[in-house]
């Protein structure tokens, strides 16, 4: 029996796994953080199934999902932002998963995809607390650059965003 991750472009079929990935993410990083009822709603706005197939359709090779064992660990979702900067939106592993290399797999994907677009910078919002988070992107050589004030539902959060050159 194989037990390494593997990195796939996501599919429709996907959607349910990755909505469990990112409920079981957000309430072990941000319990306490922020309100259960806050990571409620966001999570049933951010990845309803309309949303995700619309992520899909637009993102393409930038969002992808860690499997071990056909079961989907792990995602991360990058692309173009609404301002047309290379963003990586997204990166969770589940935390029974976490130290397997899931994660820097995931970010090597997202990189790898904005690289094939022509990209050569990425940069994400992390929440300001969010130590183990902060400190794997300055593992991959991101610097925080700015803070703002983020809202997730009533509650508003310190967030940092961290870029980091995709050509170095």
């Amino acid at each position: 029996m194989c037990h390494s991750v593997t990195i796939r472009i996501v599919t429709q079929d996907d959607i349910a796994a990755v909505q469990q990935v990112a409920s079981e993410s957000w309430c072990a990083t941000y319990a306490g953080a922020i309100p259960d009822v806050d990571i409620e709603q966001f999570l049933a706005t951010a990845y309803s199934d309309r949303s995700l197939a619309t992520a899909i359709s637009r993102l393409r090779d930038g969002f992808v999902v860690a499997e071990r064992d056909e079961v989907v660990i792990g995602y991360a979702m990058a692309g173009l932002n609404r301002d047309g900067e290379p963003e990586l939106y997204a990166i969770y592993v589940v935390p029974t998963q976490h130290g397997t290399g899931a994660g820097q797999m995931l970010w090597n994907a997202a990189r790898d995809a904005l690289c094939g677009q022509g990209q050569t910078r990425m940069c994400c919002w992390v929440l300001a607390s969010n130590v183990r988070a902060r400190r794997f992107y300055e593992r991959q050589g991101a610097i925080m650059t700015e803070e703002r004030e983020f809202a997730v539902g009533a509650t508003m959060i310190p967030e940092a965003r961290y870029c980091v050159m995709l050509n170095e």
